[in-house]
C-alpha cells in the first residue's frame, strides 16, 4: 500500500509538470529564443524541450500502470485472504449446526 501511494504521488507531481512544460515550450517557440530568465526547462533547444515533454508523459504512463498493478495485486490478495479465512470458518463448524 505504501508502493502505491508513493506512486500515486509521483503521478501526480508528474502530471502537474506538464502543463508547466507546455508553458515553456509555447514560450520558447513563438517567443524570444534567448531569454535568460531561464523557466522550468531552463537553456533547451526545441528538441529538447519537446524531449522532456514525452519524458514526462512517459514518466507518468508508466507510474500510472505501476500505481494500477499495485493496487490490483493489493486488492487480489485481500480477496484471496478473505476467501481462505471464510472457507476455513465454513469447515470449522459442526454439521449439528447446519
Amino acid at each position: 500500500m505504501v508502493l502505491a501511494f508513493v506512486l500515486l504521488c509521483l503521478g501526480s507531481a508528474t502530471i502537474l509538470l506538464v502543463p508547466l512544460a507546455f508553458r515553456d515550450l509555447i514560450d520558447f517557440g513563438f517567443g524570444q529564443r534567448e531569454d535568460p530568465r531561464g523557466g522550468l526547462l531552463g537553456t533547451l533547444s526545441l528538441n529538447g524541450h519537446f524531449a522532456l515533454l514525452f519524458g514526462l508523459a512517459s514518466l507518468w504512463a508508466l507510474t500510472v500502470s505501476a500505481r494500477f498493478y499495485t493496487v490490483s495485486w493489493v486488492g487480489e490478495r485481500v480477496t484471496a485472504d478473505l476467501r481462505v479465512a471464510v472457507y476455513e470458518r465454513v469447515l470449522a463448524q459442526s454439521a449439528a449446526i447446519l
